[in-house]
């Protein structure tokens, strides 16, 4: 699933494509969601016939995790619209089951204050003054990657506005 939005409640295919996104292989991630599913890490939610029963649910998704894995195309028919657009599992339990939740450590703070900026910051002025950098944002882009932080995008955000405030 490409972008920043992603659907509360994953399809199969969907949690494929994000453990495949998320450095698994396609046999590797179809191995893990169909252990996730069978072991009942997971939910599944009929969005069809909520009177269906789990164990055919579950059945019907090991079917076509394999049959996804094999490139199988003998799978009942309807099948993969019925699993594909109407089967669903709560996103949290499948993120938790694959390991793909983010703790609340790896999130950083709004308000945090990087301390290793003051260094980067001394040395964008040395280099401004230098010549080495033609401009602030050159020299936040050439030393974002040794600044702490989420994105880089953030942290060439973040070091303009420090080096622009150092220059004021």
């Amino acid at each position: 699933m490409s972008g920043p939005y992603k659907t509360p409640l994953p399809s199969v295919p969907e949690m494929i494509d994000e453990l495949v996104g998320a450095g698994r292989t396609v046999e590797a991630a179809c191995f893990e969601l169909r252990n996730i599913i069978r072991d009942g890490a997971v939910t599944l939610l009929d969005f069809h016939n909520p009177q269906q029963t789990n164990e055919w649910l579950v059945n019907g998704a090991l079917l076509m995790i394999d049959a996804f894995r094999t490139k199988d195309r003998s799978v009942p028919y309807l099948y993969p619209e019925y699993f594909n657009n109407g089967v669903a599992v709560l996103r949290a339990q499948f993120e938790v089951a694959a390991g793909l939740a983010i703790s609340e450590k790896e999130i950083t703070p709004p308000n945090r204050r990087f301390a290793s900026d003051d260094k980067l910051v001394a040395e964008a002025l040395e280099g401004l003054r230098a010549n080495h950098w033609p401009n602030i944002y050159q020299a936040a882009l050439a030393l974002q990657d040794r600044a702490e932080g989420a994105s880089p995008e953030a942290k060439v955000r973040r070091l303009r506005e420090k080096i622009k405030n150092a220059m004021s």
